[in-house]
């Protein structure tokens, strides 16, 4: 038996083996070089003449190229499963206690002006500008300025990349919140029943409300916790 353990050197080699063989996103390389590196050591507690690059190989010859890349896309897809599962779940914390009250806030407030404003164009006009003024701010000002994340390194992580996705899918919600807004707005009209204008202003605000929960999930919040996230497991990427 033999205390022998792999160099930090030979760390490195590792990771550089595995991203030429299609392991391109550094934290998916971290699940391989563990492997490796534990399958390595083994072989040195049986086989301690072995060299280190007669154990990589070994380890390597154990399967064809075709399998090392569904070992790749396996670890990918964990990892992917996840992220998704965490990004996902600070979704929903937007979607509760004490911001679901902000929400309520927002709404009532937009409520308020609703029902102040007779003329339905107006008030076509007010939402379109609202929403877009704070789509505007959040997606070109605040958020590439103060919550965009990007590591201090060259490297491609999947968590970043997830973090994208995220963001994208809260667009397509923002986006279609405005959709909606549209198709109802058609079929608003000042000849409508007094308590179906009153429902159908409701409506509208609270649909306010909800595209500027999407909107703080995807440029601001989502993104904090994903950098709290990165720097917990790769403090050495973060600026200190």
């Amino acid at each position: 038996m033999t205390d022998r353990k792999l160099s930090p050197e030979q760390i490195d080699y590792l990771f550089t083996f595995c991203g030429e063989r299609g392991a391109h996103y550094y934290d998916v390389q971290i699940e391989l070089v563990d492997h490796y590196a534990s399958a390595i050591e083994k072989r040195w507690d049986t086989t301690p003449t072995l060299t280190f690059e007669q154990a990589v190989q070994l380890e390597y010859t154990l399967f064809n190229q075709y399998d090392f890349k569904q070992i790749i896309k396996g670890k990918e897809k964990s990892l992917s499963e996840k992220y998704l599962c965490q990004q996902k779940k600070y979704i929903q914390e937007v979607l509760k206690w004490p911001r679901i009250l902000m929400a309520a806030a927002i709404a009532l407030g937009v409520f308020a002006i609703f029902l102040a404003i007779d003329n339905f164009f107006v008030l076509y006009y007010f939402y379109i500008l609202a929403y877009s003024l704070i789509l505007f701010v959040f997606k070109y000002i605040l958020f590439p300025l103060k919550y965009r994340f990007r590591p201090e390194t060259e490297k491609s992580f999947l968590i970043i990349d997830h973090q994208e996705e995220i963001k994208e899918s809260m667009n397509l919600l923002v986006h279609f919140s405005g959709l909606i807004f549209c198709t109802i707005f058609l079929f608003i009209s000042p000849e409508l029943s007094y308590s179906m204008l009153i429902f159908s202003k409701l409506f509208l605000a609270i649909l306010f409300a909800s595209a500027m929960l999407y909107i703080i999930a995807a440029y601001k919040y989502v993104p904090q916790r994903v950098k709290a996230d990165f720097s917990r497991e790769f403090p050495q990427f973060v600026k200190s």
